[in-house]
């Protein structure tokens, strides 16, 4: 039961971050390659934390992945897009999110 309880509460995050049009528009932006809080916030036009709180999400989600690397004579994290399709199913009144990694998609 804990285990349906925890999937349910992960697909409704992964949901209503993908209603998130920032978050969209850092998938975008990590279709294209990787990337950094400081250069997604320039090319998204918001704020480095609002763009940290949604790599956050969606790092603890599984859609992105990170780690530190040296760039621009510099330490940044960088991230990454891991998902290579998100598939919806509505079915018997639920929604269902699944993501396909490039390993499994």
């Amino acid at each position: 039961m804990k285990n349906k309880e925890t999937l349910k509460l992960k697909n409704t995050r992964l949901l209503r971050l993908l209603s998130d049009r920032i978050a969209i528009g850092i998938i975008n932006v990590l279709k294209q390659g990787p990337s950094y809080t400081r250069e997604l916030a320039t090319m998204l036009g918001v704020g480095e934390s609002v763009v940290s709180r949604k790599l956050r999400d969606l790092e603890r989600l599984g859609v992105v992945e990170a780690e530190w690397r040296r760039r621009d004579e510099k330490t940044v994290r960088e991230y990454w897009l891991v998902a290579c399709d998100i598939e919806l199913c509505l079915s018997s009144m639920r929604i269902y999110l699944s993501l396909c990694d490039d390993d499994h998609g």
